[in-house]
């Protein structure tokens, strides 16, 4: 699946929605942040680090590049993490599910 594919999906599955990349870069940083508790490896996640996510996604995703993050947690579980930009230059003709 590629990721620009979620705005093919029902408008309730949409979190949120930003006008403006940093608020998007925000927001999912305060993302990792919640996950970062149960992080079942936190060693090895602090090897890239909450500030390299962060600088790395206010990079991109102003130029139009999709972010998406996962982690293996604590008890057999994982967190995905993502933000999608739209309109995706990746799928054009994908209308975005917040009506812009």
């Amino acid at each position: 699946m590629r990721l620009c594919d979620w705005l093919l999906k029902p408008r309730n599955r949409v979190v949120t929605s930003f006008d403006q990349a940093d608020h998007a870069a925000h927001w999912l940083i305060d993302q990792y942040d919640a996950a970062c508790p149960s992080f079942h490896l936190p060693d090895q996640e602090a090897k890239i680090g909450r500030e390299h996510r962060h600088e790395g996604a206010a990079e991109a995703l102003p130029g139009g590049t999709d972010i998406q993050w996962g982690f293996h947690l604590k008890g057999e579980r994982f967190a995905s993490m993502g933000v999608v930009c739209c309109p995706n230059r990746h799928a054009p003709g994908y209308e975005c599910p917040a009506g812009r």
